[in-house]
C-alpha cells in the first residue's frame, strides 16, 4: 500500500513540476547576454548607416518606450514618441544624413540577469545637411533590451541631444 501512495505522490509531483521545467527551459533559451546585446547593437548601427529602417520594426514593437530630447539644454525638448512617429522622425533624419553619416562609441553595456535585460549606452555623432549647411549633432543613446514574447526586443530607447555644431 505504501508503494502505491509513493507512486501517486511522485506522479503528482511530476505533473506539477512539468510546467515549471518547461517554463524554465523556454526562458533559458531566451536569456540575454552581452554577446547578443552587442550583436543587436552592431546590427542596428549598421542598418542606420545603410539607411535601412526595417531594423526598427525588427527590434522595436508598439510597447517600446521611445523618448527623444532635441534640445541640448537638459529636459527642455524631451518628447515621448509612438513607434510610427519614431519611424517617421528617423526616416526624415536619415534623409538629411551626410556621406560621413553616423559615428558611434560604446560608453557602457551591462546585463541585469534578474530582469533578463541589457542596457547599452552610446555616444552618437551624426553629420546632416540642411538647407545647404552641414551640422554635427552629438547625443547619447540609451537602449534597454529585454525579452518580449520570447524574442529579444527594445524595451526602451532614449536619445538625449548634447550639442549641435555648424560645420
Amino acid at each position: 500500500m505504501l508503494w502505491i501512495t509513493n507512486a501517486f505522490s511522485l506522479r503528482t509531483v511530476a505533473i506539477f513540476m512539468t510546467p515549471i521545467l518547461i517554463s524554465f527551459s523556454l526562458s533559458a533559451e531566451t536569456l540575454l547576454n552581452k554577446d547578443q546585446a552587442q550583436k543587436i547593437n552592431n546590427e542596428f548601427i549598421e542598418a542606420m548607416k545603410a539607411k535601412d529602417l526595417s531594423i526598427i520594426r525588427k527590434y522595436m514593437y508598439d510597447g517600446t518606450k521611445i523618448t527623444v530630447d532635441l534640445d541640448p539644454e537638459k529636459g527642455k525638448g524631451e518628447k515621448e514618441l509612438s513607434l510610427e512617429k519614431y519611424i517617421d522622425f528617423t526616416k526624415r533624419s536619415i534623409e538629411k544624413m551626410g556621406p560621413s553619416g553616423i559615428d558611434t562609441k560604446l560608453i557602457s553595456l551591462s546585463i541585469n540577469e534578474g530582469r533578463n535585460q541589457a542596457t547599452i549606452t552610446l555616444r552618437v555623432k551624426v553629420i546632416t545637411k540642411n538647407m545647404g549647411n552641414n551640422f554635427k549633432f552629438v547625443s547619447t543613446k540609451k537602449t534597454v533590451l529585454g525579452i518580449v514574447d520570447e524574442e529579444i526586443k527594445i524595451i526602451s530607447s532614449k536619445d538625449d541631444l548634447i550639442s549641435i555644431e555648424s560645420l
